[in-house]
């Protein structure tokens, strides 16, 4: 792997980049979608299940709303 930026345990890293791997700790940062596609559905498939123990999710009241309507 050749993280943007780490160091000790702490990388950095694009969901494309993250693909195939996995980490005991996932951050998603700067969720901002305006509409659920099928494209952003796959960009948060790959970044959700790259959490082996814990997911946290930072993302706009407008994601939220997004996802939230998508899931009934």
């Amino acid at each position: 792997m050749n993280p943007i930026w780490s160091n000790g345990e702490l990388t950095v890293e694009s969901i494309y980049r993250f693909k195939g791997q996995s980490a005991p700790a996932v951050i998603l940062s700067e969720v901002a979608i305006t509409e659920l596609t099928e494209k952003e559905c796959r960009k948060l498939f790959v970044g959700m299940t790259r959490a082996q123990l814990n997911l946290q999710v930072v993302l706009s009241v407008q994601a939220g709303a997004c996802i939230a309507a998508a899931l009934g």
